[in-house]
């Protein structure tokens, strides 16, 4: 999982130089599963633009959720609260 989520923030910021990245660990409640989210805020034509990721491995398998938002300024505020949220309710059944 290390690697997977390296090679996406690495995507990322290769994409947008002037992005930051924030990630968090946290285990299923019930499973035996370790939640990865990860949330990358910049800027692209200064306009806010947003990437997230969210992973977490179920028996042999990988899921992934890999999300952009951009958007203007006058709506990223409204918008990347939605979007923050489903990338956090995305996880194992």
């Amino acid at each position: 999982m290390n690697d997977i989520i390296d090679s996406r923030i690495s995507f990322i910021q290769t994409q947008y130089t002037d992005i930051k990245c924030h990630e968090e660990r946290s285990l299923v409640q019930g499973q035996l599963a370790v939640m990865i989210h990860v949330m990358c805020e910049g800027q692209y034509m200064r306009d806010p633009v947003l990437q997230t990721i969210t992973a977490f491995e179920k028996g042999n398998d990988t899921y992934e959720l890999f999300g952009t938002l951009s958007t203007p300024k006058l709506t990223y505020s409204a918008l990347s609260a939605e979007f923050k949220q489903m990338a956090k309710e995305f996880q194992p059944l």
